[in-house]
Protein backbone atom coordinates (compact mmCIF):
# COMPACT_ATOMS: atom_id res chain seq x y z
CA UNK A 1 0.00 0.00 0.00
CA UNK A 2 1.03 3.36 -0.77
CA UNK A 3 -0.09 7.24 -0.43
CA UNK A 4 0.20 9.86 -2.64
CA UNK A 5 1.77 13.03 -1.65
CA UNK A 6 1.79 16.60 -4.14
CA UNK A 7 3.75 20.05 -3.30
CA UNK A 8 1.65 22.50 -6.10
CA UNK A 9 3.57 25.49 -6.04
CA UNK A 10 3.64 28.12 -8.72
CA UNK A 11 7.03 27.32 -10.20
CA UNK A 12 7.24 23.64 -9.16
CA UNK A 13 4.54 20.85 -9.03
CA UNK A 14 6.55 18.43 -7.02
CA UNK A 15 4.94 14.47 -6.52
CA UNK A 16 5.60 11.77 -4.54
CA UNK A 17 4.32 8.18 -3.66
CA UNK A 18 5.37 6.97 -0.09
CA UNK A 19 5.17 4.18 2.09
CA UNK A 20 1.76 3.89 3.95
CA UNK A 21 4.04 5.70 6.96
CA UNK A 22 5.12 8.47 5.41
CA UNK A 23 8.08 7.88 6.00
CA UNK A 24 9.67 6.35 3.02
CA UNK A 25 9.65 7.60 -0.38
CA UNK A 26 9.07 5.24 -3.46
CA UNK A 27 8.55 7.61 -6.73
CA UNK A 28 9.09 10.87 -7.18
CA UNK A 29 8.87 14.08 -9.72
CA UNK A 30 8.78 17.74 -10.77
CA UNK A 31 7.16 19.16 -13.77
CA UNK A 32 6.86 23.13 -14.36
CA UNK A 33 3.85 24.69 -13.28
CA UNK A 34 3.43 27.26 -15.92
CA UNK A 35 3.94 23.99 -18.59
CA UNK A 36 0.91 21.65 -16.86
CA UNK A 37 -2.36 22.60 -19.13
CA UNK A 38 -3.95 19.77 -16.81
CA UNK A 39 -2.95 18.98 -13.16
CA UNK A 40 -5.33 15.58 -13.16
CA UNK A 41 -3.63 14.28 -16.48
CA UNK A 42 -0.45 15.30 -15.26
CA UNK A 43 -0.67 13.22 -12.07
CA UNK A 44 -2.46 10.49 -13.65
CA UNK A 45 0.35 9.74 -16.07
CA UNK A 46 2.65 10.10 -12.71
CA UNK A 47 0.44 7.29 -11.32
CA UNK A 48 0.22 4.98 -14.29
CA UNK A 49 4.31 5.47 -14.94
CA UNK A 50 5.18 4.68 -10.81
CA UNK A 51 2.46 1.48 -11.03
CA UNK A 52 4.28 0.23 -14.17
CA UNK A 53 7.30 -0.19 -12.02
CA UNK A 54 5.38 -1.92 -9.72
CA UNK A 55 4.65 0.22 -7.25
CA UNK A 56 1.15 0.18 -5.57
CA UNK A 57 -1.67 2.44 -6.58
CA UNK A 58 -2.12 5.22 -3.54
CA UNK A 59 -4.92 4.62 -1.29
CA UNK A 60 -5.02 7.94 -0.08
CA UNK A 61 -3.35 11.52 -1.01
CA UNK A 62 -3.02 15.01 0.52
CA UNK A 63 -2.15 18.16 -2.13
CA UNK A 64 -0.84 21.34 -1.00
CA UNK A 65 -1.81 23.92 -2.99
CA UNK A 66 -0.50 27.90 -3.80
CA UNK A 67 -4.27 29.33 -2.75
CA UNK A 68 -7.04 29.28 -0.47
CA UNK A 69 -9.43 26.36 -0.49
CA UNK A 70 -13.09 27.11 -0.60
CA UNK A 71 -15.79 24.49 -0.53
CA UNK A 72 -13.12 21.95 -1.87
CA UNK A 73 -12.03 23.77 -4.80
CA UNK A 74 -8.59 25.77 -4.86
CA UNK A 75 -8.17 28.88 -7.00
CA UNK A 76 -5.47 29.17 -7.02
CA UNK A 77 -3.42 33.25 -6.41
CA UNK A 78 -0.50 31.94 -7.95
CA UNK A 79 -1.69 29.48 -10.35
CA UNK A 80 -2.57 29.06 -13.53
CA UNK A 81 -5.65 27.12 -13.13
CA UNK A 82 -7.99 25.98 -10.86
CA UNK A 83 -8.67 22.14 -8.73
CA UNK A 84 -11.59 20.93 -7.71
CA UNK A 85 -11.25 18.12 -5.28
CA UNK A 86 -13.92 16.37 -6.33
CA UNK A 87 -12.89 16.02 -10.04
CA UNK A 88 -9.56 15.32 -8.67
CA UNK A 89 -10.86 12.37 -7.07
CA UNK A 90 -12.88 10.75 -9.61
CA UNK A 91 -9.31 12.04 -12.55
CA UNK A 92 -7.29 9.57 -10.08
CA UNK A 93 -9.32 7.35 -8.90
CA UNK A 94 -8.27 7.86 -5.10
CA UNK A 95 -11.49 8.55 -2.84
CA UNK A 96 -9.37 9.26 0.02
CA UNK A 97 -8.05 12.84 -1.62
CA UNK A 98 -7.79 16.04 0.49
CA UNK A 99 -6.79 19.34 -1.01
CA UNK A 100 -5.07 21.77 1.25
CA UNK A 101 -3.19 24.83 0.84
CA UNK A 102 0.48 24.60 0.70
CA UNK A 103 1.48 26.00 4.13
CA UNK A 104 -1.03 23.83 5.95
CA UNK A 105 0.90 21.30 4.39
CA UNK A 106 4.35 22.78 5.42
CA UNK A 107 2.50 23.15 8.78
CA UNK A 108 1.50 19.88 9.24
CA UNK A 109 5.60 18.43 8.11
CA UNK A 110 6.82 21.19 11.52
CA UNK A 111 6.58 18.94 14.79
CA UNK A 112 8.51 16.47 12.63
CA UNK A 113 11.50 18.30 11.86
CA UNK A 114 14.83 17.34 13.07
CA UNK A 115 17.88 19.37 13.93
CA UNK A 116 19.38 18.79 11.28
CA UNK A 117 16.11 19.69 9.13
CA UNK A 118 16.51 23.92 10.64
CA UNK A 119 18.61 26.61 11.01
CA UNK A 120 18.81 28.63 14.46
CA UNK A 121 18.20 32.00 14.32
CA UNK A 122 17.30 32.42 17.94
CA UNK A 123 17.44 29.98 20.67
CA UNK A 124 14.74 31.43 22.97
CA UNK A 125 12.49 29.52 24.73
CA UNK A 126 9.67 27.72 23.57
CA UNK A 127 6.19 27.41 25.55
CA UNK A 128 5.32 23.59 24.97
CA UNK A 129 1.48 24.64 24.68
CA UNK A 130 2.40 28.03 22.99
CA UNK A 131 1.22 28.42 19.35
CA UNK A 132 3.80 28.39 16.59
CA UNK A 133 3.74 30.73 13.62
CA UNK A 134 5.04 29.48 10.25
CA UNK A 135 5.49 31.79 7.33
CA UNK A 136 7.72 31.83 4.16
CA UNK A 137 8.15 33.70 0.78
CA UNK A 138 8.10 31.98 -2.34
CA UNK A 139 5.97 32.26 -5.58
CA UNK A 140 3.69 34.12 -2.68
CA UNK A 141 4.34 34.50 0.56
CA UNK A 142 2.67 32.23 2.92
CA UNK A 143 1.30 32.19 6.44
CA UNK A 144 -0.46 29.63 8.80
CA UNK A 145 -0.71 28.50 12.80
CA UNK A 146 0.10 25.78 14.64
CA UNK A 147 -2.29 25.68 17.77
CA UNK A 148 -1.85 22.68 20.28
CA UNK A 149 -4.17 20.58 20.44
CA UNK A 150 -3.63 16.72 21.43
CA UNK A 151 -6.32 15.42 20.05
CA UNK A 152 -5.02 16.33 16.49
CA UNK A 153 -2.58 14.37 14.28
CA UNK A 154 0.98 15.70 15.33
CA UNK A 155 -0.34 17.28 18.42
CA UNK A 156 -1.32 20.45 16.67
CA UNK A 157 -4.41 22.16 14.99
CA UNK A 158 -3.03 23.78 11.59
CA UNK A 159 -5.04 27.25 10.65
CA UNK A 160 -4.32 28.38 7.44
CA UNK A 161 -3.95 32.37 7.09
CA UNK A 162 -3.75 34.78 4.34
CA UNK A 163 -1.65 36.73 6.38
CA UNK A 164 0.52 37.36 3.22
CA UNK A 165 -1.78 39.86 2.01
CA UNK A 166 -2.00 42.26 4.90
CA UNK A 167 -1.16 45.96 4.12
CA UNK A 168 2.61 46.77 3.64
CA UNK A 169 3.54 48.90 6.54
CA UNK A 170 6.99 50.90 6.17
CA UNK A 171 9.17 51.72 8.94
CA UNK A 172 11.64 54.01 7.51
CA UNK A 173 11.98 57.16 5.01
CA UNK A 174 13.48 54.75 2.76
CA UNK A 175 11.09 51.98 2.97
CA UNK A 176 8.18 54.61 2.73
CA UNK A 177 9.67 55.74 -1.17
CA UNK A 178 9.87 51.74 -1.90
CA UNK A 179 5.94 51.86 -0.91
CA UNK A 180 5.66 54.70 -3.37
CA UNK A 181 7.46 52.67 -6.31
CA UNK A 182 4.94 50.09 -5.26
CA UNK A 183 1.82 52.17 -5.64
CA UNK A 184 2.79 53.24 -8.73
CA UNK A 185 2.62 49.66 -9.73
CA UNK A 186 -0.57 48.19 -7.62
CA UNK A 187 -3.28 50.40 -6.14
CA UNK A 188 -2.68 48.31 -3.31
CA UNK A 189 0.71 46.65 -1.68
CA UNK A 190 0.57 43.80 0.22
CA UNK A 191 3.29 42.67 2.43
CA UNK A 192 3.27 39.35 -0.64
CA UNK A 193 4.27 41.89 -3.39
CA UNK A 194 7.24 42.67 -1.55
CA UNK A 195 8.00 39.09 -0.11
CA UNK A 196 7.88 37.03 -2.85
CA UNK A 197 10.12 36.30 -6.33
CA UNK A 198 8.11 38.76 -8.16
CA UNK A 199 8.68 41.20 -4.58
CA UNK A 200 12.64 40.57 -4.88
CA UNK A 201 12.45 41.63 -8.19
CA UNK A 202 10.50 45.04 -7.63
CA UNK A 203 13.02 45.96 -4.77
CA UNK A 204 15.92 45.16 -7.31
CA UNK A 205 14.65 47.54 -9.74
CA UNK A 206 13.80 50.06 -7.27
CA UNK A 207 17.46 49.93 -5.41
CA UNK A 208 18.82 50.34 -9.08
CA UNK A 209 16.87 53.71 -9.37
CA UNK A 210 17.78 54.77 -5.79
CA UNK A 211 22.01 54.34 -6.23
CA UNK A 212 22.22 54.74 -9.30
CA UNK A 213 19.81 57.07 -10.71
CA UNK A 214 19.65 55.01 -13.69
CA UNK A 215 16.19 54.50 -15.14
CA UNK A 216 17.57 52.79 -17.86
CA UNK A 217 20.02 50.31 -16.12
CA UNK A 218 16.94 49.42 -13.59
CA UNK A 219 14.48 48.62 -16.43
CA UNK A 220 17.30 46.74 -17.93
CA UNK A 221 17.52 44.50 -14.80
CA UNK A 222 14.15 43.72 -14.73
CA UNK A 223 13.92 43.03 -18.23
CA UNK A 224 16.94 40.45 -17.80
CA UNK A 225 15.07 38.61 -14.76
CA UNK A 226 11.51 38.62 -16.41
CA UNK A 227 12.71 37.02 -19.62
CA UNK A 228 15.25 33.96 -17.40
CA UNK A 229 13.26 30.56 -17.33
CA UNK A 230 14.09 30.42 -13.73
CA UNK A 231 13.22 32.75 -10.81
CA UNK A 232 13.75 35.85 -9.60
CA UNK A 233 15.32 34.64 -6.27
CA UNK A 234 17.95 32.14 -7.94
CA UNK A 235 18.49 35.14 -11.00
CA UNK A 236 19.23 37.86 -8.32
CA UNK A 237 21.05 35.51 -5.84
CA UNK A 238 23.45 34.57 -8.48
CA UNK A 239 24.10 37.98 -9.66
CA UNK A 240 24.65 39.05 -5.65
CA UNK A 241 27.00 36.23 -4.70
CA UNK A 242 29.04 35.23 -8.51
CA UNK A 243 29.04 38.41 -9.85
CA UNK A 244 29.32 41.20 -6.97
CA UNK A 245 26.53 43.20 -7.79
CA UNK A 246 26.03 45.52 -5.31
CA UNK A 247 22.72 46.00 -6.01
CA UNK A 248 21.35 42.83 -6.02
CA UNK A 249 23.03 42.38 -2.60
CA UNK A 250 21.42 45.36 -1.03
CA UNK A 251 18.20 44.08 -2.45
CA UNK A 252 18.26 40.84 -1.11
CA UNK A 253 19.40 42.76 2.50
CA UNK A 254 16.45 45.02 2.09
CA UNK A 255 14.38 41.51 1.63
CA UNK A 256 15.45 40.05 4.49
CA UNK A 257 15.20 43.28 6.54
CA UNK A 258 11.13 43.77 5.29
CA UNK A 259 10.67 39.35 6.02
CA UNK A 260 11.99 39.85 9.54
CA UNK A 261 9.41 43.12 10.24
CA UNK A 262 6.55 41.20 8.99
CA UNK A 263 7.00 38.27 11.21
CA UNK A 264 7.78 39.76 14.25
CA UNK A 265 3.94 41.73 13.45
CA UNK A 266 2.73 38.16 12.79
CA UNK A 267 4.26 36.45 15.97
CA UNK A 268 2.70 39.73 18.34
CA UNK A 269 -0.73 39.12 16.32
CA UNK A 270 -0.86 35.55 17.69
CA UNK A 271 1.52 35.96 20.62
CA UNK A 272 3.54 33.11 19.04
CA UNK A 273 5.32 31.61 22.37
CA UNK A 274 5.96 28.53 20.52
CA UNK A 275 8.30 29.63 18.11
CA UNK A 276 8.63 31.24 14.41
CA UNK A 277 9.41 28.68 11.62
CA UNK A 278 10.66 30.29 8.32
CA UNK A 279 10.10 28.21 5.52
CA UNK A 280 9.22 28.75 1.22
CA UNK A 281 11.22 28.08 -1.56
CA UNK A 282 13.36 31.32 -1.59
CA UNK A 283 15.10 31.34 1.45
CA UNK A 284 17.66 28.36 1.36
CA UNK A 285 18.64 30.41 -1.94
CA UNK A 286 19.29 33.98 -0.76
CA UNK A 287 20.81 32.18 2.45
CA UNK A 288 24.39 33.58 2.24
CA UNK A 289 23.06 37.36 2.20
CA UNK A 290 21.67 36.32 4.98
CA UNK A 291 22.41 38.08 8.84
CA UNK A 292 20.99 36.36 11.54
CA UNK A 293 21.74 39.23 14.14
CA UNK A 294 19.99 41.90 11.72
CA UNK A 295 16.98 39.51 11.09
CA UNK A 296 16.44 39.46 14.60
CA UNK A 297 17.06 43.00 15.17
CA UNK A 298 14.24 43.88 12.60
CA UNK A 299 11.68 41.22 14.08
CA UNK A 300 12.22 42.54 17.54
CA UNK A 301 11.75 45.65 16.69
CA UNK A 302 8.18 46.32 18.27
CA UNK A 303 8.73 48.88 20.78
CA UNK A 304 7.66 47.77 24.37
CA UNK A 305 7.52 44.53 23.09
CA UNK A 306 10.78 43.77 21.94
CA UNK A 307 11.37 41.64 25.37
CA UNK A 308 8.73 39.39 24.42
CA UNK A 309 10.20 38.79 20.79
CA UNK A 310 13.69 38.18 21.79
CA UNK A 311 12.40 35.09 24.16
CA UNK A 312 11.12 33.36 21.09
CA UNK A 313 13.03 30.76 19.70
CA UNK A 314 13.17 31.44 15.61
CA UNK A 315 14.71 28.50 13.12
CA UNK A 316 14.61 28.29 9.43
CA UNK A 317 13.40 25.29 7.63
CA UNK A 318 15.88 23.99 5.22
CA UNK A 319 14.82 20.85 4.52
CA UNK A 320 14.73 20.25 1.22
CA UNK A 321 11.02 19.10 0.58
CA UNK A 322 9.15 19.69 3.99
CA UNK A 323 5.97 20.85 1.62
CA UNK A 324 5.89 17.36 0.31
CA UNK A 325 6.49 15.30 3.42
CA UNK A 326 3.97 17.40 5.30
CA UNK A 327 1.55 16.35 2.76
CA UNK A 328 2.36 12.81 2.67
CA UNK A 329 1.79 13.35 7.24
CA UNK A 330 -1.73 14.57 5.57
CA UNK A 331 -2.35 11.41 3.55
CA UNK A 332 -1.44 9.10 6.45
CA UNK A 333 -3.77 11.60 8.66
CA UNK A 334 -6.61 10.93 6.59
CA UNK A 335 -6.32 7.20 5.97
CA UNK A 336 -5.79 6.34 9.23
CA UNK A 337 -9.06 8.31 10.17
CA UNK A 338 -11.10 6.93 7.88
CA UNK A 339 -10.13 2.99 9.12
CA UNK A 340 -11.32 4.42 12.82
Amino acid sequence: MSILAADIGGTNLRLAIYDDEAENRLHDAVVLTQETSDPGLTIRAFLDQAESSGIPFPHAAAMGLAGPINNGVCRGTNLPWNIDEQEMRSALGIEQLRLVNDFTALARAVPSLGKNDLLSIQEGQSDEWGPILLLGPGTGLGVAYLLPDPGCAGGYRIQHSEGGHASFAPRSAREVELLKFMQERFDRVSNERLLSGAGLTAITVFTAQEYLHDGDLAHELEAIVAGEQEDAASLISDRAFNQDDAICQRAITTFFDILGAVAGDLALVLMATGGIYIGGGMVPRLLPAFDAKRFRSNLEAKGRFIDFLEKLPVSLIRHPDSGLSGAAHLARDLHRATMV
